[in-house]
């Protein structure tokens, strides 16, 4: 299985529509990152968590933002705040 298709599945398994073609994301103009937020290592599919995420990265380059939430996490700070 090709890596377009299992990425295919899993949006479809996870009900994600996806607009965008390939290769035209804004991951690959380096303007964007997906995160992931965990509470007890369970992963939240939706929560109004990811918007505080969110407000952590702006005004920030992408840099700054990962070196920030990086420090949180090795602190033992909540990424979130």
């Amino acid at each position: 299985m090709r890596i377009e298709e299992m990425i295919a599945a899993v949006q479809a398994r996870l009900g994600i529509e996806v607009d965008g073609r390939a290769g035209h994301s804004n991951h690959h103009f380096g303007i964007a990152f997906d995160i992931g937020v965990f509470e007890c290592n369970r992963h939240l599919g939706a929560s109004p968590k990811y918007k505080a995420v969110g407000t952590l990265g702006m005004g920030l380059t992408k840099r700054q933002a990962l070196a920030e939430l990086r420090a949180r996490h090795a602190s033992g700070q909540p990424v979130f705040a």
